[in-house]
Protein backbone atom coordinates (compact mmCIF):
# COMPACT_ATOMS: atom_id res chain seq x y z
CA UNK A 1 0.00 0.00 0.00
CA UNK A 2 1.30 3.48 -1.17
CA UNK A 3 2.42 5.76 1.84
CA UNK A 4 -0.50 8.03 0.68
CA UNK A 5 -0.34 11.79 1.13
CA UNK A 6 1.60 11.76 4.67
CA UNK A 7 4.80 10.02 3.30
CA UNK A 8 4.23 7.75 5.89
CA UNK A 9 3.33 3.99 4.76
CA UNK A 10 0.40 2.68 6.26
CA UNK A 11 1.93 -0.49 7.77
CA UNK A 12 3.69 1.67 9.79
CA UNK A 13 0.65 4.22 10.85
CA UNK A 14 -1.29 0.73 11.65
CA UNK A 15 1.61 0.13 13.88
CA UNK A 16 2.57 -3.29 11.47
CA UNK A 17 6.26 -4.24 13.08
CA UNK A 18 8.31 -7.67 11.57
CA UNK A 19 7.11 -10.60 12.65
CA UNK A 20 3.36 -9.12 13.62
CA UNK A 21 0.15 -11.54 12.97
CA UNK A 22 -2.07 -9.21 11.06
CA UNK A 23 -5.87 -10.19 9.89
CA UNK A 24 -6.98 -8.25 7.21
CA UNK A 25 -11.23 -8.84 7.06
CA UNK A 26 -13.53 -7.73 4.36
CA UNK A 27 -10.69 -5.60 2.62
CA UNK A 28 -12.59 -3.89 -0.97
CA UNK A 29 -10.66 -5.22 -3.79
CA UNK A 30 -7.56 -3.93 -4.51
CA UNK A 31 -6.49 -3.25 -1.28
CA UNK A 32 -3.23 -5.00 0.05
CA UNK A 33 -0.66 -4.43 2.93
CA UNK A 34 2.82 -4.76 2.44
CA UNK A 35 2.97 -7.13 5.49
CA UNK A 36 1.70 -10.91 5.47
CA UNK A 37 -1.81 -11.13 6.39
CA UNK A 38 -4.22 -13.52 7.29
CA UNK A 39 -7.65 -13.17 5.05
CA UNK A 40 -9.99 -14.79 7.84
CA UNK A 41 -10.76 -14.38 11.29
CA UNK A 42 -8.90 -17.15 12.84
CA UNK A 43 -5.99 -17.47 15.82
CA UNK A 44 -4.49 -14.31 17.77
CA UNK A 45 -3.29 -11.58 15.50
CA UNK A 46 -1.20 -8.13 16.59
CA UNK A 47 -3.10 -6.43 14.32
CA UNK A 48 -6.27 -6.12 13.23
CA UNK A 49 -7.65 -4.30 9.95
CA UNK A 50 -11.82 -4.74 9.35
CA UNK A 51 -13.61 -3.13 6.77
CA UNK A 52 -17.09 -2.42 7.67
CA UNK A 53 -20.12 -0.76 5.80
CA UNK A 54 -23.17 -1.14 8.26
CA UNK A 55 -23.00 -0.31 11.20
CA UNK A 56 -25.22 -3.33 12.66
CA UNK A 57 -22.63 -5.78 11.20
CA UNK A 58 -19.66 -3.87 12.60
CA UNK A 59 -21.42 -4.12 16.09
CA UNK A 60 -22.14 -7.93 15.73
CA UNK A 61 -18.24 -8.54 14.93
CA UNK A 62 -16.42 -6.23 17.88
CA UNK A 63 -16.82 -9.51 20.54
CA UNK A 64 -15.62 -11.71 17.56
CA UNK A 65 -12.53 -9.22 16.75
CA UNK A 66 -12.02 -8.98 20.02
CA UNK A 67 -11.34 -12.88 21.00
CA UNK A 68 -8.47 -12.36 18.16
CA UNK A 69 -6.88 -9.87 19.94
CA UNK A 70 -3.52 -10.70 21.53
CA UNK A 71 -2.96 -8.47 24.83
CA UNK A 72 -1.40 -5.83 23.07
CA UNK A 73 -2.90 -5.75 19.70
CA UNK A 74 -3.78 -2.99 17.54
CA UNK A 75 -7.91 -2.83 16.46
CA UNK A 76 -8.55 -1.08 13.42
CA UNK A 77 -11.96 0.11 11.77
CA UNK A 78 -12.50 1.07 8.52
CA UNK A 79 -15.50 2.30 6.67
CA UNK A 80 -15.87 3.98 3.05
CA UNK A 81 -15.53 7.60 3.03
CA UNK A 82 -18.21 9.60 0.98
CA UNK A 83 -16.01 10.43 -2.14
CA UNK A 84 -15.71 6.85 -2.54
CA UNK A 85 -19.92 6.62 -3.58
CA UNK A 86 -20.02 3.51 -1.65
CA UNK A 87 -23.20 3.40 0.59
CA UNK A 88 -22.66 2.86 4.53
CA UNK A 89 -24.47 3.80 7.65
CA UNK A 90 -21.28 4.59 9.58
CA UNK A 91 -20.16 8.36 10.31
CA UNK A 92 -17.58 9.72 12.58
CA UNK A 93 -20.14 11.54 13.83
CA UNK A 94 -22.02 8.61 14.81
CA UNK A 95 -18.94 7.42 16.87
CA UNK A 96 -19.12 10.00 19.22
CA UNK A 97 -22.62 9.70 20.00
CA UNK A 98 -22.37 9.33 23.95
CA UNK A 99 -26.09 7.42 24.16
CA UNK A 100 -24.60 4.75 21.37
CA UNK A 101 -25.71 1.41 23.48
CA UNK A 102 -21.82 0.40 22.78
CA UNK A 103 -20.97 3.65 24.56
CA UNK A 104 -23.93 3.78 27.32
CA UNK A 105 -22.44 -0.15 28.33
CA UNK A 106 -19.31 1.46 28.77
CA UNK A 107 -20.17 4.09 30.51
CA UNK A 108 -21.94 1.42 32.94
CA UNK A 109 -19.37 -1.28 33.17
CA UNK A 110 -15.75 0.89 32.87
CA UNK A 111 -16.68 4.62 34.55
CA UNK A 112 -13.27 5.35 35.35
CA UNK A 113 -11.56 4.06 31.82
CA UNK A 114 -14.96 5.92 29.97
CA UNK A 115 -14.41 8.81 31.60
CA UNK A 116 -10.51 8.82 31.22
CA UNK A 117 -11.24 8.31 27.47
CA UNK A 118 -13.44 11.58 27.84
CA UNK A 119 -10.64 13.67 29.04
CA UNK A 120 -8.38 12.38 26.44
CA UNK A 121 -10.88 13.08 23.45
CA UNK A 122 -11.55 16.90 25.14
CA UNK A 123 -7.30 17.09 24.62
CA UNK A 124 -6.95 15.93 21.21
CA UNK A 125 -9.86 17.80 19.68
CA UNK A 126 -8.21 20.94 21.63
CA UNK A 127 -4.53 20.00 20.01
CA UNK A 128 -6.14 19.18 16.72
CA UNK A 129 -7.85 23.16 16.70
CA UNK A 130 -4.63 24.30 17.83
CA UNK A 131 -2.86 23.06 15.06
CA UNK A 132 -5.78 23.48 12.15
CA UNK A 133 -6.31 19.47 12.13
CA UNK A 134 -9.53 17.63 12.23
CA UNK A 135 -11.11 18.17 15.81
CA UNK A 136 -13.81 15.35 14.97
CA UNK A 137 -10.84 12.91 13.60
CA UNK A 138 -8.58 13.55 16.71
CA UNK A 139 -11.76 13.27 18.88
CA UNK A 140 -13.11 10.07 17.46
CA UNK A 141 -9.46 8.27 16.86
CA UNK A 142 -7.81 9.06 20.21
CA UNK A 143 -10.53 8.38 22.82
CA UNK A 144 -13.80 6.44 21.39
CA UNK A 145 -11.17 3.56 19.77
CA UNK A 146 -8.84 3.94 22.89
CA UNK A 147 -12.16 3.04 25.12
CA UNK A 148 -13.41 0.39 23.35
CA UNK A 149 -9.62 -1.98 23.56
CA UNK A 150 -9.40 -0.90 27.13
CA UNK A 151 -13.18 -1.86 28.16
CA UNK A 152 -12.89 -5.05 26.28
CA UNK A 153 -9.44 -6.12 27.33
CA UNK A 154 -10.16 -5.16 30.84
CA UNK A 155 -13.51 -7.13 30.46
CA UNK A 156 -11.63 -10.39 29.09
CA UNK A 157 -8.90 -9.91 32.69
CA UNK A 158 -12.09 -10.25 34.75
CA UNK A 159 -13.79 -13.26 33.00
CA UNK A 160 -10.30 -15.19 32.43
CA UNK A 161 -10.77 -14.67 28.21
CA UNK A 162 -8.27 -13.99 26.48
CA UNK A 163 -5.77 -15.95 28.24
Amino acid sequence: MSAGYSGTPLERKLGIKPGHRVLLLNAPDGFSLDAPVVRRASGLADVILSFHTERRELERRLPVLREHMEQAAGLWIAWPKKAAKRTTDITLLELTDYNHPLLRRMQLEAPGTYHHSLVVAQLAENAANAIGANPLVARVCSAIARTFERWTKSRAARTGAGS
